[in-house]
Formats: C-alpha cells, structure tokens, sequence
C-alpha cells in the first residue's frame, strides 16, 4: 500500500501584478527534520536579478499520496487515491529596494 508524504515547500512570489523576469525560482521542498528544527534555505534571484518591490515567502505544509517505485519483476502495489493537501502555515515579507 501507498504510505502518506509530508514535507514543507516554500513559495516566493513579487506582491502584485508582476512580470515573469520577477518571479524567482522556489526554493526545494524540506522533506525531513524534526520538531522545533529550524531550516535555512536560500533565495535565489531570477535570472536578471530581483526586481525592486515587496516579495511573499509562503510555508505550506503538503501532505498526499507517496506510492514507492515497483520491485523489478513485481506487480506495482497500490497507491491511495486522494488529493494532495497545501495547507498554508504561515508568510512573511521582504522587500527589495
């Protein structure tokens, strides 16, 4: 059977309508860690750097569906069917001036 995946995927988005050349790539999911452990990521800037305005840093929590890879010569097992759940745990702020 499936077993269910957790981890943290971090969202960065420029405040307001803005075009693609301000839009930084995201950061990867945190897949693993512990209670109270705090983890750094770096921000990378888009190609031409960042744009001069107010950025969103969106935490969510996603929970879903994890079905591991089949056994060579093996039937692949199972895997739950149920959406992927993006629960929003919390935001801050930067701006770049």
């Amino acid at each position: 059977m499936g077993i269910l995946a957790t981890d943290y995927r971090v969202q960065v988005s420029p405040l307001g309508p803005a075009g693609a050349s301000c839009w930084p790539s995201q950061p990867v999911a945190v897949s693993s860690g512990s209670p109270g452990q705090v983890i750094r990521l770096s921000l990378h800037p888009p190609p031409p750097g960042w744009c001069k305005r107010r950025y969103t840093v969106t935490v969510f929590l996603q929970r879903g569906p994890y079905c591991p890879r089949p056994v060579a010569g093996q039937p692949a097992p199972p895997c739950p069917e149920f959406a992927t759940q993006d629960l929003d745990t919390g935001q801050t702020h930067f701006t770049v001036r």
